[in-house]
């Protein structure tokens, strides 16, 4: 009897682990994430290019890592500027599988969107000075980069890789 009471509870303890456990591994680890201060985050999210296309995963991160490639405008004629940031120890958590190249990040409004892209969405850069508030970056640059973390849910295409960006940043700075 006291067998069977003993595998019952073994058991028990297995499946509830099972079951707690198995979500968690297939989720992204939220508790490893910092979260940031993001003051001007609904402005900059209201003024990002169809930020309907993105899933908000948190309104304020924190990210440190390198800057992995030469950070440039975006061609996608949006006027972001855009590159990727290989990120430290301890802020791989942002990524997903999908993120081959690092973390991709956007600074929305670094120049004025294309003429087809305000003629058809709008101006919607309208009122955002990113040059002024943000440093000279490039190559191998250390940065701590706060912004809204989000997961890019279908642009160009709807069958594209849903990777994770901080996109759009708040506050950028470079560390030593």
């Amino acid at each position: 009897m006291l067998r069977l009471f003993a595998i019952f509870v073994v058991s028990s303890i297995f499946i509830i682990g099972f079951v707690v456990v198995i979500p968690f591994m297939l989720s992204q680890n939220l508790f490893a994430v910092v979260k940031g201060n993001c003051p001007n985050i609904n402005f900059l999210w209201e003024h990002t290019f169809e930020h309907r296309r993105f899933a908000e995963l948190s309104p304020c991160v924190v990210l440190e890592g390198v800057i992995n490639n030469d950070p440039k405008i975006s061609d996608e004629g949006d006027g972001d500027f855009k590159f990727d940031v290989t990120p430290d120890k301890g802020f791989e958590d942002l990524k997903n599988p999908s993120n081959g190249k690092g973390m991709v990040i956007e600074i929305i409004c670094w120049t004025k969107p294309s003429a087809d892209r305000i003629s058809k969405f709008g101006n919607y850069c309208e009122g955002v000075d990113a040059k002024s508030h943000f440093p000279a970056l490039k190559y191998n640059d250390h940065v701590r980069i706060t912004g809204k973390w989000v997961q890019d849910k279908g642009y160009p295409k709807a069958d594209h890789a849903q990777w994770n960006e901080i996109h759009p940043v708040e506050k950028i700075e470079k560390l030593k």
